[in-house]
């Protein structure tokens, strides 16, 4: 059984890594949803900001400012108001999860630092980043940066719809902790609400939920491999973008693995989606 549960967990690190192909397959252009935001968007979703050591935490709406002093020194209240206001609750979780990612990130831009590959005059201020981020992080317990999952897990289900998206990426870290290897229905129950809030931004007109539920179908990870499903929502996805050569390229290799039949019937249900979710 723990080793079953071994074999899930590895596997859902795939995910982290390539959930996005699908939409990239697209659309080179396409913004992936786990960068960090730099302003207020059209679904009200939070902002994460450190860069102001005066700011403060204005009340949810267009945009949640949550200061490196609060998040040092008030981390109780911000917990507290989080669990009761889902844009505050993502915009924490994704700051969490930055903490706890952080010792990548430094080796990652040490690593860049050593090579060529970034400019002289880059390298002070990528290290110099790193080092900020990692001042927003000091003092917090494990126990509170590991509480980026439950907010986030909160955020996606009261409708925020870039949580809905990018759950999946961000709960697939914890995937691999001893708690998840000893307890596989963890990672049954983490495959399972990916795909609900994957369908739940679905349902809120976000065509990205589109490339990402084409994505799961394909490789397997989050569902069981379907051919059909991942040909369904790669169509309508390719539909919504108006057709990109990336698109009609990733299409004409899903199509080997169906019938004419199939085909016939795949992009008459992947018109009715289209339809329903993003005219």
């Amino acid at each position: 059984m723990k080793k079953n549960a071994l074999v899930l967990a590895l596997s859902v690190l795939v995910i982290a890594a390539g959930s996005y192909l699908a939409i990239n397959r697209f659309n080179s252009s396409a913004e992936g949803t786990d960068k960090e935001l730099l302003g207020s968007n059209s679904k009200g979703s939070a902002i994460v900001s450190g860069e102001n050591e005066n700011d403060g935490i204005r009340p949810v709406g267009s945009a949640v400012v949550i200061s490196a002093d609060d998040l040092r020194n008030n981390f109780d209240r911000l917990s507290a108001d989080a669990k009761k206001q889902p844009a505050l609750a993502y915009s924490l979780a994704k700051l969490l999860f930055e903490c706890r990612t952080l010792s990548r990130s430094l080796d990652s831009a040490e690593e860049l630092i050593s090579s060529n590959k970034v400019p002289a005059k880059s390298k002070e201020k990528l290290l110099g980043d790193v080092e900020k981020k990692a001042g927003r992080c000091k003092g917090l317990s494990e126990k509170q940066i590991e509480s980026y999952l439950e907010l986030m897990d909160f955020a996606a289900r009261s409708g925020v719809v870039e949580a809905q998206l990018s759950y999946s990426d961000y709960a697939a870290d914890s995937m691999v902790s001893p708690e998840s290897i000893a307890n596989p229905q963890r990672i049954v129950d983490y495959k399972r609400k990916s795909l609900e809030y994957y369908n739940l931004a679905l349902g809120a007109g976000e065509v990205k939920a589109l490339g990402l539920l084409s994505s799961a179908y394909e490789n397997g990870i989050l569902a069981e491999k379907d051919a059909y499903k991942a040909y369904v929502y790669a169509y309508a996805y390719a539909l919504s973008k108006n057709g990109s050569s990336g698109a009609n390229q990733w299409l004409a290799q899903m199509e080997s693995a169906l019938t004419v039949s199939q085909l016939q019937s795949a992009r008459s249900e992947a018109q009715q989606i289209y339809m329903r979710c993003c005219r």
